[in-house]
């Protein structure tokens, strides 16, 4: 199911023109693998503070490709 919306979600943005796609991650969860399969790479990460202690958040990038 999280692949087929995901799919949409990328007709929508090419449909819009857009050059890159984001999504903010935290490395420790399943998603992270998922967006990297579907080729997204990092572009950035910094600590994230939750309770008392400290989680990595993930930006990562796509770059799409124009139709």
């Amino acid at each position: 199911m999280g692949q087929l919306i995901y799919e949409k979600a990328m007709q929508v943005t090419r449909d819009n023109q857009a050059g890159y796609v984001y999504a903010g991650r935290r490395k420790k969860y399943q998603h992270y693998a998922f967006y990297q399969k579907n080729g997204f790479t990092v572009f950035d990460k910094h600590l994230c503070k939750q309770g008392n202690g400290e989680q990595t958040d993930i930006t990562m990038q796509k770059l799409l490709e124009p139709v």
